[in-house]
């Protein structure tokens, strides 16, 4: 798994070299990114043995990461009066179908021509409608809730970071993930990063607590991985990557246990919705109808493995059935896949580029998008943006290498790796964009922090036997 890891990374070392300008060839990317990858590996292999984690006191630490919670919160404040957010595309989207279930009381949109029933996932919808009727349909209601989902998030990757490491690399992950350019750009839209990141956080938390108390937090994972399911249908297979948590975990019985539960959670709150699609679809659909037509687009002889208009073959006139629409592009994609795997292959090396190489989503769609005037301020975006996600990934290696006999033997630490193989498999096959690596990020900033404060945690009980040692004196001999 960790080898699994170095090599994303060295593959995301030259994808963003290479997506970072067009006079970077694919060659020269290769060879830089060798370069880089070599230098990173002789200097974590070279760095002084590791010391007994440390940081500052408890209470000294947390106040340090609310300080960074509260600046972040600040700055995405300040992003939206400066940036006034357009919703446009998706986002305009979700928000509409917010507006039409609050008007209507029914679930359904009208695109391309049909009514769909089950079109969207209907988490970001319902979350939005709620917005709506708390605060009224203002356009700045996006950015109020997005606002509280990146307080919850902070929050949790503290938490993570906490039980990783010391305080020092839980206060360092709070600056980094308060300083996210596309998390910042994403504040004012009616996007589903926000909500998912959240959701999926609360979802994977459980894996990180200590044993003997986390029985009912593997239940709120699961509840928060059933909403997580209802806004991204990729979530559904979250028990997978609970299975490999179990497999790591010190205790297997409990771990198998914690992952039963988790999975029970999870059906119990997507099976109501799958239910009623059942009862207006006359079909068993468990979450939404939109992703045949998405798998066929990303696996057919025009497939680039991004967002495409359209495949090969028309799936138009199967638009009056979303049953039949969606099952059809479903079997047509495997189709290709079966008479063309080394194309899809290729193709799957196409979407691994899309998914690391840049991470200008929020440039993108709060500056470059809604005001195409504005070239600087959306070119000034994306170099940070590059910059930030770079960084980001030389520090994640240097500390994976550097701390790979920890990562190995402490399944704390190496389930912070199983995030990106989860996310990066899935977007090998359906269609990738670069943000659709969002979901990772906080964890890559949990690995890339371990560096800070000393040993990181290695420990049966995370985050306990080790805070009681930065609290209290050692006893002195006697």
């Amino acid at each position: 798994m960790l080898a699994a890891f170095l090599a994303e990374g060295f593959a995301a070392l030259v994808f963003i070299l290479n997506a970072s300008s067009e006079h970077i060839s694919v060659p020269v990317a290769a060879l830089g990114g060798a370069a880089i990858f070599a230098a990173i590996l002789i200097a974590a292999l070279k760095k002084s043995g590791p010391q007994p984690g440390g940081g500052s006191i408890s209470h000294r630490g947390a106040g340090r990461a609310a300080l960074w919670t509260a600046g972040g919160l600040v700055l995405r404040i300040a992003w939206v009066i400066a940036i006034p957010p357009v919703q446009t595309s998706d986002y305009l989207r979700y928000l509409q179908a917010g507006r039409n279930l609050l008007a209507t009381h029914t679930y359904s949109e009208f695109l391309m021509g049909h009514t769909f029933r089950a079109f969207t996932p209907p988490g970001l919808p319902f979350f939005l409608a709620g917005g709506l009727l708390v605060f009224g349909d203002h356009s700045w209601m996006p950015a109020v809730l997005n606002c509280g989902l990146y307080l919850l998030s902070s929050v949790l990757v503290i938490a993570i970071a906490r039980r990783a490491g010391a305080w020092n690399a839980a206060v360092l992950a709070a600056a980094i993930f308060a300083v996210w350019p596309s998390g910042l750009g994403l504040t004012g839209l009616a996007a589903s990063e926000p909500l998912f990141v959240a959701l999926f956080l609360l979802a994977c938390f459980f894996v990180f607590l200590p044993e003997e108390a986390s029985w009912g937090w593997a239940v709120a994972g699961g509840l928060a991985a059933g909403l997580a399911t209802l806004t991204r249908p990729t979530a559904l297979t979250l028990p997978a990557l609970w299975a490999g948590a179990a497999l790591l975990s010190a205790s297997r019985p409990r771990g198998w246990r914690n992952a039963l539960l988790a999975t029970v959670a999870l059906v119990a709150i997507v099976a109501p919705w799958s239910l009623r699609n059942y009862r207006v679809l006359g079909a068993f659909v468990p979450v939404s109808t939109n992703g045949g037509d998405v798998f066929y687009r990303a696996n057919n002889p025009l497939a680039t493995g991004s967002w495409t208009p359209k495949g090969e073959r028309d799936l138009s006139p199967y638009l009056g059935n979303e049953v039949i629409w969606n099952k059809t592009g479903f079997a047509w994609g495997k189709e290709w896949i079966a008479k063309n795997p080394l194309a899809f292959l290729k193709l799957a090396v196409r979407k691994q580029y899309t998914f690391l190489g840049s991470d200008d989503t929020g440039a993108y769609w709060s500056i470059e998008r809604p005001y195409p005037q504005w070239k600087t301020a959306a070119a000034t975006g994306k170099v940070f943006s590059q910059i930030w996600w770079f960084a980001l990934w030389v520090f994640a290696l240097f500390s994976a290498i550097h701390w790979r006999r920890e990562i190995l033997r402490a399944p704390q630490l190496s389930c912070l790796l199983l995030p990106l193989l989860y996310f990066i498999s899935i977007h090998s096959i359906f269609e990738s964009q670069d943000r659709y690596h969002i979901p990772v990020v906080p964890f890559l900033i949990v690995i890339a922090v371990l560096t800070v404060g000393g040993r990181p945690r290695t420990d049966a009980r995370p985050g306990f036997a080790a805070e009681n040692s930065e609290t209290r004196p050692a006893p002195r001999a006697r």
